[in-house]
């Protein structure tokens, strides 16, 4: 039986397959443009609209990011999660199951960030192909709003929502983090980084 290559990058192993699919995602999202003029919001409206209840937060960074902070009330859809292991965009109907199952409905406006604005773009795209109106990015991202020391900053979880993942164990992680158990938080996500789905 022939074993799959393996590289290796800052110490990780790295498969083969899964260095196809990061440079497919790549490569496409080299690419990445968005398709209004006006698609993004400041770091000001982000604050102004914090409590607004029709606007919702959608960080697509990993859920190990999330939960280390993100704004308040962000829910957590990993930018990965609209696409499939082979790299092609999912189905429409599966991408609208992901995103309203989350609570990111069409008749809210919709802010998608990550770190730097660069995978929000993604997801952006994503859902205004599905028809989503109101749909901006919030370009400061994460690396803006967490070098403000007056902007406020949530550590715990508006429960991530992550397809094809154990539900339990995210619910567990989450649990650890609000009860602020970082051993616990680091064995579950340990556990969880390690185990195939």
């Amino acid at each position: 039986m022939k074993a799959f290559p393996v590289l290796r990058l800052n110490g990780q192993r790295i498969f083969t397959g899964m260095l196809l699919f990061m440079l497919f995602i790549a490569m496409n999202f080299s690419i990445v443009q968005v398709d209004a003029e006006n698609y993004s919001v400041t770091k000001d409206w982000v604050i102004n609209n914090l409590r607004n209840p029709s606007t919702i937060f959608v960080d697509v960074r990993s859920f190990t990011e999330y939960i280390g902070g993100h704004i308040p009330k962000a829910v957590n859809i990993e930018w990965t999660y609209c696409y499939d292991y082979n790299g092609s965009i999912k189905p429409n109907d599966e991408l609208k199951k992901i995103f309203e199952t989350a609570g990111v409905t069409p008749d809210k406006t919709v802010v998608t960030y990550c770190y730097a604005g660069f995978r929000a773009k993604a997801v952006y795209n994503t859902l205004r192909t599905l028809g989503y109106p109101q749909v901006f990015v919030y370009e400061g991202s994460w690396a803006e709003w967490s070098s403000d020391p007056k902007v406020p900053i949530e550590k715990t979880c508006t429960l991530a929502l992550v397809m094809g993942r154990k539900t339990t164990l995210i619910q567990k992680a989450a649990q650890a983090v609000a009860s602020h158990t970082l051993e616990r938080t680091h064995l579950c996500l340990n556990w969880w980084e390690s185990t195939s789905y």
